[in-house]
């Protein structure tokens, strides 16, 4: 499975949820660089993922496109 196939699925396990790009970087073994990147890819892709800065920490929020089934 590839980055941004895993990083779908972390986030729709999330639930609606909250999760810190470290904790998605852990679970996949990459770097947060390399989470915001595949973030950013997802983006472009069409994909709305909501990103909140609080005490440095970032967080991510994903709305599937109805074509999208994980």
């Amino acid at each position: 499975m590839n980055i941004k196939q895993t990083l779908l699925n972390t986030l729709a396990e999330a639930d609606g949820g909250y999760i810190s790009g470290a904790a998605i970087a852990e679970k996949l073994g990459v770097s947060r660089n390399a989470v915001w990147k595949t973030v950013k890819a997802l983006e472009a892709d069409g994909f709305v993922i909501e990103s909140v800065t609080s005490k440095a920490v970032s967080y991510t929020h994903l709305t599937l496109p109805t074509i999208y089934s994980v």
